[in-house]
């Protein structure tokens, strides 16, 4: 059994908790006490508010963030022990510091138009069916995805949060790529010296290839000794 810190995997503002749950599973099947949190918010206060209270239900875990939830890591080191993280596919903030959009000026563009009553449509309705179908491994877990979906207030689009300074350096810390969505956030943190390591499965791996993922993250957590 693999021994270490709790794991707990932060889910993205813009999707359902459900995708999450394979990877828990399957870290759990390697030995981890592993959970979860859904930020199930509309403002950044909240949603980060929500990470930390899922971060303090376990002992100094380390945490792994999807996707949108790379934005909040830097804001939990002053609010909640945590003994690392690993971004997954995700967003990787300033190491310096400071203030920055949690959703990119371009998606947010090409996004917004779309909203209808202030409310973005489904994060699996941003694009053609043709480019999110293949991320799910069939269809029926496209459908469920797709249902649960929050429709997140277009407003979120516009929202700016501060990481404090150093944060980086208090954090060991690891990138796990599942796709080539990230490549900027790739050349950074291997850039810093961070433990890097590749799947290419698709950005929703932690749903369709939840043991890769989990092996991969093992691994990770041995380079940076946690």
């Amino acid at each position: 059994m693999t021994s270490g810190p709790p794991l707990v995997v932060l889910g993205s503002v813009f999707l359902p908790v459900e995708v999450l749950d394979p990877l828990v599973g399957a870290l759990r099947d390697r030995g981890h006490d592993s959970s979860s949190v859904e930020p199930g918010a509309a403002t950044s206060p909240e949603v980060l508010d929500a990470y930390v209270d899922g971060v303090r239900r376990s002992s100094t875990p380390v945490v792994l963030a999807h996707s949108n939830a790379g934005n909040y890591v830097p804001g939990l080191v002053n609010r909640a022990p945590i003994a690392g993280a690993v971004f997954l596919d995700a967003a990787l903030p300033p190491f310096e510091g400071g203030a920055y959009r949690v959703v990119p000026a371009r998606l947010a563009e090409g996004v917004a138009g779309s909203a209808e009553h202030g409310l973005l449509p489904a994060w699996t309705r941003w694009w053609s069916p043709d480019d999110v179908r293949p991320l799910f491994p069939d269809e029926q877990t496209f459908r469920r995805v797709d249902a649960a979906c929050p429709r997140v207030p277009a407003r979120y689009l516009e929202t700016v949060v501060e990481a404090p300074a150093g944060w980086a350096e208090r954090l060991p810390s690891g990138y796990l790529a599942l796709s080539g969505a990230y490549e900027t956030e790739i050349g950074r943190a291997r850039t810093a010296g961070w433990p890097v390591s590749r799947l290419d499965r698709g950005h929703l791996a932690v749903l369709s290839a939840p043991g890769d993922v989990a092996d991969a993250v093992d691994a990770l957590l041995l380079r940076l000794s946690l």
